[in-house]
């Protein structure tokens, strides 16, 4: 059965992109980074380039014991999306952000999945990703691919090492129903975080790197659900966290910070693609 997602308030200030995201869960801005901010973001990568040496995929959220880098990167991604966020959106904040790079390979693919739920689905908005390319992407070089609409489908809280809830019908999902998101560099896709959405591999001659950055809107807090077995079943911890959380914490490990305020059973909307 479908969830309906509903929200007091709208995130975007141009009413044609809140209907196509509400629609679609994903819009590609018509915002864009500027040249001298994509510039300097790019020269950032450039002198930490060392932290993202891969055969396959790299990605700042995912370093562990790196919280100064983390930070670093965090703060240099938000610098340069300043501009778009405060003219596109309507008080949201970021709260974490990192860099994304597919090495040139054909092992790069990044699998459907959806991202794990860091703003409660009770909160008055819906938690955003923004994906950032510094070079032009396509289907050649590992753009995005999103399944519109899923972002109503399966609201229901995820963590860190759950597996994607639809993985049986992920190859029908994949023939059918998954559209390429094509960006020129400095383009901007802002992405609900229950959308369902993958990338294919790498297969240019040249890393592809993306700026990604974690939003809330401003009345809205954060939380992080841990996935642990309570009594022989599988439980979601939920923990209400700070607000530099994400920069610190190692995802799938219990929470270094925050307070439990609920445990829930791990549940998926079923639902037929």
């Amino acid at each position: 059965m479908e969830q309906e997602a509903v929200f007091d308030r709208p995130s975007f200030t141009s009413p044609e992109q809140q209907e196509a995201f509400a629609r679609d869960g994903y819009v590609v801005l018509d915002a864009r980074v500027p040249d001298d901010e994509l510039r300097a973001l790019g020269d950032f990568y450039a002198e930490h380039e060392r932290h993202y040496r891969s055969r396959r995929f790299a990605g700042t959220l995912a370093m562990r014991n790196a919280t100064r880098h983390r930070t670093a990167v965090h703060d240099r991604i938000g610098a340069a999306l300043a501009g778009v966020v405060a003219t596109s959106l309507i008080s949201y904040r970021q709260y974490c952000a990192g860099f994304g790079v597919k090495a040139p390979a054909d092992t790069t693919a990044l699998q459907l999945h959806q991202d794990i739920t860091m703003v409660p689905y009770d909160a008055n908005r819906t938690g955003l990703t923004l994906w950032v390319p510094l070079c032009d992407v396509d289907e050649r070089n590992g753009c995005l691919e999103a399944l519109p609409g899923s972002h109503l489908v399966n609201r229901n809280p995820r963590s860190p090492g759950m597996p994607f809830a639809y993985e049986d019908q992920a190859e029908r999902i994949r023939g059918k129903h998954l559209v390429p998101v094509p960006c020129a560099r400095g383009q901007v896709v802002v992405m609900d975080q229950a959308l369902i959405h993958s990338s294919g591999p790498n297969l240019s001659a040249e890393p592809r790197v993306a700026a990604m950055a974690m939003l809330r809107a401003a009345e809205d807090g954060l939380v992080y659900y841990h996935r642990t077995e309570v009594d022989g079943e599988v439980r979601l911890q939920r923990f209400s966290v700070p607000e530099d959380f994400y920069l610190r914490q190692e995802l799938g490990f219990p929470p270094h910070a925050g307070e439990l305020v609920g445990v829930e059973p791990e549940r998926v909307a079923p639902h037929t693609w």
